[in-house]
């Protein structure tokens, strides 16, 4: 993926996200005030953050009603119980990183917003159905993934075929390699 894609699609993550964590209040703030937003990530690699400050200032420069965009970086070993703190204490931010594996409760709990409306008007075509599928209930879209890591097994051939066991491509096209079966293999060389 080029540098320039990249950057498109961070800026659709930032229009998309800008309200995902429900904010302090439960009333809607009026079109005509402006508004100062806050971002959490985990990430406070300052190429980063250099990259969605540019992004902040093109949102900034298309939606009046946004005054600022705070970006505000939390270690990633205690980030998900701060953002926990912080939306049991209606303060959470107004956009940001959320682990998947929170996803669920944070769901459960009521502090994302569907993200439906925002969605409706962007092509996402590119997501496999997969991964999108995690940040929805019903026909209600609590999240957009940004990121999804490959999982890559390689292996070497001559290993397996000492061993008589048959390779993960072979039990792979049998429809038999599955987590258990990688450690029973694994074992078994």
């Amino acid at each position: 993926m080029n540098f320039r894609k990249m950057a498109a699609g961070l800026v659709v993550l930032m229009l998309l996200t800008t309200w995902a964590f429900a904010a302090g209040s439960s009333e809607p703030r009026a079109e005509a005030q402006a508004a100062d937003l806050t971002f959490t990530l985990w990430s406070g690699n300052e190429a980063h953050l250099t990259l969605f400050r540019s992004i902040a200032d093109a949102y900034m420069a298309q939606d009046p009603n946004v005054r600022s965009v705070t970006y505000q970086t939390i270690p990633h070993g205690s980030y998900l119980e701060r953002i926990t703190l912080q939306a049991s204490g209606r303060n959470a931010p107004d956009a940001g990183w959320l682990f998947e594996r929170a996803g669920t409760a944070f769901m459960d709990a009521g502090v994302l917003l569907d993200l439906r409306s925002a969605l409706n008007r962007h092509d996402f075509d590119d997501f496999a159905p997969a991964i999108l599928s995690l940040w929805q209930r019903g026909d209600a879209v609590y999240g957009v993934p940004f990121s999804t890591s490959p999982m890559v097994i390689f292996y070497n051939a001559d290993m397996f075929s000492e061993a008589g066991v048959p390779t993960p491509t072979e039990l792979q096209a049998r429809g038999e390699w599955t987590w258990e079966r990688f450690r029973e293999v694994a074992r078994t060389i």
